[in-house]
């Protein structure tokens, strides 16, 4: 019987011992799927899972409420305001009057957002997207468009050349057309975004 180990017993079904120090491992692993996965190894996973929904819904949330509370309505009748000052007069040299377009830009994109997440359907979402794109690819045929620069420089205290000429280019096509000028044509469409909310 010296050719037996040690840990052979006759009398165990198995006819294995398992030492404090092996039954202690076994307790902290789990049997899942034919895997033996250590029992922290599995709650990490359980817990970033349960994170990582969490952190959806929440974001999910977010996008659902405009930013800083404003609801859709009072995001366009802002932005109606600040159009119908670069018809009366050529702001296209002021910061704060391109950062309050830019802000106001962000706030309306986030609203979008939210709409399509929460009525992917409606017929609102689709005229306020075809607005935006209207005013994202003005002018045609540039590589940096209005939507570029009404993006990119939220929150800047400086402004680009490009951007400046495109707000100036804006107010001199409305002095001299008038209603048929590109924002009079934004400012229709703003008129009836606002009758349809």
């Amino acid at each position: 019987m010296s050719g037996i180990h040690g840990s052979f017993d006759k009398n165990d079904p198995s006819h294995v011992k398992v030492s404090a120090i092996e039954h202690d491992k076994q307790k902290d692993t789990i049997f899942w799927k034919h895997l033996v996965i250590p029992k922290e190894i599995l709650i990490k996973h359980i817990l970033y899972s349960s994170l990582e929904e969490k952190l959806g819904r929440l974001k999910k949330e977010i996008a659902t409420k405009p930013l800083l509370n404003k609801s859709l309505r009072e995001i366009l009748t802002h932005l109606k305001t600040l159009l119908e000052e670069l018809t009366k007069e050529n702001r296209s040299s002021e910061y704060r009057y391109a950062e309050k377009l830019s802000t106001n830009w962000h706030l309306l994109s986030r609203s979008i957002l939210a709409l399509s997440e929460t009525n992917p359907s409606s017929s609102q979402l689709y005229t306020l997207q075809m607005f935006v794109k209207k005013v994202q690819d003005y002018p045609k045929g540039v590589s940096h468009s209005l939507g570029y620069y009404l993006t990119e420089f939220t929150g800047e205290k400086w402004l680009p050349f490009p951007f400046m000429d495109l707000l100036n280019a804006l107010h001199e096509e409305h002095l001299i057309k008038g209603d048929s000028s590109t924002l009079s044509s934004w400012l229709s469409s703003l008129n009836f975004l606002l009758t349809t909310l």
